[in-house]
């Protein structure tokens, strides 16, 4: 009984390493398109770097899945990375600022990397650079392309769908 129990174990996890390299590999090719695109239009040097840099780290972990690191250092990277990118895209230029509408997608990235105990604590995270944000923005420490009542709305957005996040992954 206990083999196969422990062969259900292993095979979940085989299951989980596919996906996260699928994740990997997928979310490289979305950076480099994102890069061209930058590369095209003239603009967001700082944003193609961190995506440069991330798409790196993309590989990295792939290659470290394929030998069989364990899958909680590929998860840590990886919402890293994701904390990196998200920060990016309502610090720095993008595109005709659209940077801030791929931000609300960040619990749900969370969420799907790790279990709602742990993802609540990366969504409070975000929220609160989110709201550090919209400070330093209404004090104009820094010039950021958001004002802060649009960084505080989209906190909201992150919040709202950070619970929303939880209460599906909760039940599962």
């Amino acid at each position: 009984m206990s083999s196969v129990t422990e062969s259900g174990f292993a095979s979940m996890f085989d299951d989980r390493r596919k996906v996260l390299a699928w994740v990997h590999l997928v979310s490289a090719l979305v950076l480099l398109f994102f890069i061209g695109v930058h590369y095209l239009e003239r603009c967001c040097l700082e944003l193609s770097v961190i995506e440069a840099f991330l798409v790196l780290l993309a590989l990295f972990n792939w290659f470290q899945i394929r030998r069989g690191v364990a899958l909680s250092a590929i998860e840590n990277i990886l919402m890293l990375g994701n904390l990196l990118l998200f920060s990016a895209l309502f610090v720095f230029e993008s595109l005709e600022n659209t940077g801030i509408y791929w931000v609300a997608g960040y619990p749900f990235i969370a969420y799907f990397i790790y279990s709602a105990n742990r993802a609540k604590y990366w969504c409070l995270l975000y929220i609160f650079e989110l709201l550090v944000g919209g400070v330093v923005s209404s004090l104009e420490m820094y010039a950021l392309p958001y004002s802060a009542t649009q960084i505080y709305c989209l906190a909201a957005v992150v919040l709202s769908f950070s619970v929303l996040a939880h209460l599906y992954k909760s039940q599962i």
